[in-house]
């Protein structure tokens, strides 16, 4: 079995794997570990993205979710568990988290859709879909198929969704029994006269902007529009 640490920051999102935490240390001549793994990095932002946007508007404080699995082996593919165990944690805090967030993996093996796919069923697999999402919309999706149509694809992101359902209404019934009451917190409020002046002033400069197929001409277009801001 494995031993490690994830961790997750809300603001930067970090994903890190120490090899202390399976009782070994960097071979070679540099005996450091360094930076994030490509694994490290693309964990991290499936955790961080369906996460992100549940943050109440005006909400600025910052948020650091860390995730540690304590015992893993190599059959458990780990990022929709991931997903849902950072969810589970923000929504028993007492920070202003409104509403469950669960993730699932999806693969589908001889045209059966199969919820959190062992790795040796995810390589007779062809789709490998992570869903993230709340029990009423999904929030993020990554993955990728052997050439599938829309309509299988749109199958198994209802898959998905129905499983987030199940993981959302457990998530609320530990709420219930954990009672945890929120903080009170002062939303920062935006300026909206000041928002409405900054629309009125570059909105349609950026619109005609855009529609340029010179990218070059384009970006001049916007920095015209932009700097008069600054």
């Amino acid at each position: 079995k494995q031993w490690y640490q994830r961790r997750v920051a809300i603001t930067a999102g970090d994903y890190i794997e120490k090899m202390y935490a399976v009782g070994r240390v960097p071979s070679g001549y540099i005996k450091r570990e360094s930076k994030p793994s490509e694994k490290e990095v693309l964990i991290s932002r499936m955790i961080d993205r369906p996460i992100r946007p549940m943050f109440p508007e005006g909400y600025f404080a910052d948020v650091q979710v860390i995730v540690q699995v304590l015992s893993a082996d190599k059959e458990v593919s780990i990022a929709g568990h991931a997903i849902t165990a950072a969810g589970l944690s923000l929504y028993c805090s007492n920070i202003p988290f409104p509403k469950p967030v669960s993730g699932v993996q999806i693969g589908r093996i001889d045209g059966k859709f199969v919820l959190n796919p062992s790795l040796k069923e995810m390589a007779i697999s062809d789709i490998d879909l992570i869903v993230g999402g709340t029990e009423d919309s999904v929030v993020m999706i990554e993955g990728e198929a052997n050439e599938i149509s829309n309509e299988e694809l749109l199958e198994a992101i209802k898959f998905a969704h129905d499983s987030i359902k199940q993981f959302s209404q457990f998530q609320c019934k530990f709420l219930q029994k954990m009672r945890v009451e929120k903080r009170k917190i002062s939303l920062v409020q935006k300026d909206a006269n000041l928002f409405k002046q900054v629309k009125d002033f570059v909105y349609q400069k950026m619109v005609t902007a855009n529609k340029c197929s010179d990218k070059k001409e384009k970006s001049t277009d916007c920095d015209s529009a932009l700097i008069p801001l600054l």
